[in-house]
């Protein structure tokens, strides 16, 4: 059975953007990460790693602290919400904390009732994740397991993984979470080797539907091949600007269930754009002027017996589409996404180039040569031009009995033109078709048509057809419809017989 996940990346205003606008007062808090009797899975490479210890409230305008308990220490105090709706902070690294049960007791402190404290406790398990949990997708695993709802069957299981990819040397972190929406759901990622970074997602409870079970899945890397491998990595179109430093790639996808992960169906577009998802990319160092932004690129996560749980590339483009509420502040990325993408902030953003040809067709793309008798020809001249940013190459192709007799290839800057001449020479009498192929810049086609004919035809035909007269071989193309229909017309009452240019 072939199982597709909902693959990419969203973002969401907070959770619980609605306090904000009507009075509240604090009477709940909840566990929602790790959730208790979940299970935290690590990796042989994922020990140094560590997982998020997450709270929401009822009520952020009246919470004036969280404050988290772990195994009956102390462990650390929050007062700010994150941008996804929750108080956040990290476990310690997974080898310190030791394998075992754990237990995380929370307690929410009133602002406006700073006497009334609300707790709630959750007991977790820590474990080995078993090698052969991932072993398809890419050279030694892809950091995924390879059937996520048997790994993980319990609501807040999670799964952490950090290794080195064959094809660059470079790390790639992995994160998924069992979520069932009653409470909202996360996953982050922290990277040992560079502690300032960190990247968290925030699913709304919203999203998903009372009778469904999702997978939320992170991963990120320092480049593209890292992250998805060879293949898939040259089917992702040219970035739009530069990586800030310190910055990567994350790859962000919701697997949504109705029948515990036996097939999983992709949540629709409407859904993730009312209930979008919250992502927190930290440690970030942009230029000064490097004026950053959030762009996404089509990605799609799917299963298959072959390769197990994996992302594949999707043709398309960088996006900003898609970013809402997009801030950075002291190196830390906040944003609200409505599509799904593999992300990654960029500065110094160049628009791609793009290709545009004139005259692109006089009917649905086809270009009429008109008449042309056997061993004469007749040329016309298409205007390539870089309307995007950048630098536009490429170059034309196209079959006989048509051929270019210009310079067939290009190199423009933005606003750039050069024309590309196209010969039609028919050896044959008979309708032709062939079709000009333009690359690069999104790339176009022109289909073109000529007729050759042999037989000689009486004076005036060529203000017929509508191109110019005169002796000689050569001939400026342009012939339209009505005057093809109109030669034919004059064929079949027999009056006149076409001539050399008709």
């Amino acid at each position: 059975m072939r199982k597709f996940l909902a693959g990419g990346a969203w973002v969401c205003f907070s959770v619980f953007a609605s306090y904000g606008q009507t009075p509240c007062t604090l009477s709940e808090t909840e566990v929602a990460s790790p959730v208790s009797g979940s299970t935290v899975y690590a990796t042989a490479g994922a020990e140094n790693m560590k997982f998020s210890l997450s709270v929401w409230t009822n009520c952020p305008g009246d919470t004036s602290e969280v404050s988290f308990y772990l195994d009956g220490a102390m462990w650390a105090t929050v007062t700010a919400v994150s941008g996804g709706g929750l108080y956040e902070t990290l476990s310690s690294q997974v080898y310190a904390l030791g394998y075992g049960q754990h237990t995380l007791t929370v307690s929410a402190v009133s602002l406006t009732n700073p006497e009334a404290v609300f707790e709630d406790t959750s007991v977790f398990y820590v474990s080995s994740a078993p090698a052969e949990a991932d072993e398809l997708g890419l050279p030694g695993g892809n950091g995924l397991p390879d059937s996520g709802f048997e790994y993980l069957p319990h609501a807040g299981d999670t799964w952490l993984d950090s290794r080195v990819a064959e094809a660059t040397g470079n790390r790639r972190l992995s994160s998924v979470v069992c979520w069932d929406g009653s409470a909202p759901g996360t996953v982050s990622l922290y990277d040992p080797l560079a502690p300032a970074q960190h990247v968290a997602a925030t699913a709304p409870q919203s999203l998903l539907r009372p009778d469904e079970t999702a997978l939320i899945i992170l991963q990120t890397a320092p480049d593209l091949v890292t992250l998805y491998g060879p293949v898939e990595a040259s089917i992702i179109a040219p970035e739009p600007g530069d990586l800030p430093a310190a910055g990567g790639y994350v790859e962000l996808s919701v697997a949504v269930s109705v029948d515990g992960g036996h097939s999983f169906l992709e949540i629709s577009p409407s859904r993730l754009s009312s209930y979008p998802v919250h992502l927190t990319m930290s440690g970030l160092q942009f230029a000064p002027s490097g004026d950053p932004a959030l762009y996404g690129h089509p990605t799609h996560a799917q299963y298959t017996a072959a390769q197990g749980l994996h992302v594949i590339a999707w043709e398309g483009a960088w996006s900003a589409g898609g970013v809402r509420n997009f801030t950075v502040v002291d190196g830390t990325l906040n944003a609200d996404l409505a599509s799904l993408s593999v992300l990654a902030p960029f500065e110094g953003i160049t628009t791609p180039p793009s290709l545009s040809v004139s005259p692109s067709g006089q009917n649905q793309n086809e270009y009429l040569f008109g008449f042309v008798e056997v061993g004469d020809y007749k040329e016309a001249a298409f205007t390539v031009t870089n309307t995007g940013g950048g630098t536009l190459r490429g170059e034309a192709r196209v079959s006989a009995p048509f051929r270019i007799v210009s310079d067939a290839s290009y190199v423009l800057d933005s606003g750039a033109s050069k024309q590309v001449v196209v010969r039609f020479e028919p050896a044959l009498p008979g309708v032709m078709t062939s079709t000009i192929s333009f690359s690069g810049g999104g790339g176009a086609v022109v289909v073109v048509v000529g007729t050759g004919y042999e037989e000689p035809a009486p004076e005036g035909c060529a203000g017929v057809s509508g191109l110019a007269g005169g002796g000689g071989k050569r001939r400026n193309g342009g012939g339209t419809v009505a005057a093809v229909l109109l030669m034919m017309a004059v064929f079949a009452a027999g009056a006149r017989r076409p001539v050399k240019g008709c």
